[in-house]
């Protein structure tokens, strides 16, 4: 046997096949190249090089994931990333009681565990619920959005769409009269800004907005005016809508709105900035600033302790980010910074 030989048996004997490592994992071998994609195990050598046709992997490694494995629930990290919401969120759900946990020690740490089946159960019985609070506010069946306005040319009078519940509309006039959505189109209202539902580019910077208000009762409110300057210039993709007896509650994304005049929408701004209840509200000249309160923080790190960031962020299945904002809030005892 040459040299060379015997310094790859070396390392050989000092590491794991992948065959040896799915066997021990107790899974199959596509299954540890998917661990590899998602950055959940890392071969020994990143190139291409390997021995006797097989990647290799470090023992120690691979009891980590067996670790892994053996949790006795699903983390909190898990459990966000089935629902595919943030880490506080899952937190909030447990504060709640409306999805049950236990506590057990793994690891050497006291942790939030949640089962399978009660996992299975809350989205059974949330997600419904979850899915009717996403289309609340409007209809695209129908072609409506809540608040929407309505224009009779003959009587010169307004309306709007002051609740929508699915298919059933409840439309108020400026007289005070409530109707039906089929009712009010009979005497001649037509829909107007219906643009307003043809999809927008979706805002891709970080964080809401949110501002909450009362609900009026009377269709020419500057609150729904203020309303209907987001609806125009985000578009349904970047706000979300809820209403809770009498309060709206709303979240938009971080956007500029342009308007020829910012002399004609002073009251807007005004009810703008007193509701906003997270983020800032501020005026450029012909543009209203809408910011969240998400600031983008750089720091460099030794590189041993990005690597345990890494590490950490892949063990709970969240991102460096998320990781990285929960540690934060934790240790300032914050929740929900970016929701």
């Amino acid at each position: 046997m040459s040299s060379t030989d015997n310094q790859s048996q070396k390392h050989h004997n000092n590491f794991l096949t992948t065959q040896e490592a799915a066997n021990i994992l107790d899974v199959s071998v596509p299954t540890i190249y998917n661990y590899i994609k998602d950055n959940k195990l890392k071969p020994v050598y990143n190139d291409k090089w390997r021995i006797d046709k097989t990647l290799l992997f470090r023992p120690e490694d691979i009891e980590r994931i067996a670790l892994e494995n053996n949790k006795p629930g699903l983390s909190r990290g898990d459990v966000a990333e089935r629902l595919n919401v943030h880490p506080s969120t899952v937190t909030s759900y447990f504060n709640q009681g409306i999805l049950k946990y236990f506590i057990q020690e793994y690891k050497g740490r006291e942790l939030h565990f949640v089962t399978e089946d009660e996992l299975d159960s809350f989205i059974r019985n949330n997600e419904k619920s979850r899915k009717k609070k996403k289309k609340k506010f409007f209809n695209k069946k129908l072609g409506v959005y809540l608040f929407q306005k309505l224009y009779n040319k003959n009587l010169k009078e307004y309306a709007r769409i002051m609740e929508l519940k699915g298919d059933q509309c409840k439309v108020t006039t400026e007289q005070g009269r409530v109707l039906t959505l089929s009712e009010i189109l009979s005497e001649g209202y037509e829909l107007i800004d219906t643009d307003v539902i043809q999809r927008k580019n979706y805002i891709t910077k970080k964080g809401y907005a949110t501002f909450s208000f009362k609900k009026p009762h009377y269709v020419n409110s500057p609150i729904l005016n203020v309303i209907d300057l987001f609806y125009k210039n985000l578009g349904l993709q970047n706000m979300r809508i809820n209403t809770d007896n009498d309060l709206i509650s709303i979240e938009v994304k971080p956007t500029i709105i342009m308007v020829d005049h910012i002399s004609l929408f002073e009251s807007e701004i005004s009810l703008m900035k007193q509701y906003c209840n997270v983020g800032e509200v501020t005026v450029r000249h012909n543009k209203i600033l809408i910011e969240s309160n998400l600031e983008p923080l750089l720091v460099h790190v030794p590189k041993s302790i990005k690597k345990l960031i890494i590490k950490s962020a892949n063990e709970k299945g969240i991102t460096i980010e998320d990781y990285v904002t929960s540690v934060l809030e934790e240790k300032f005892e914050v929740d929900n910074l970016e929701e």
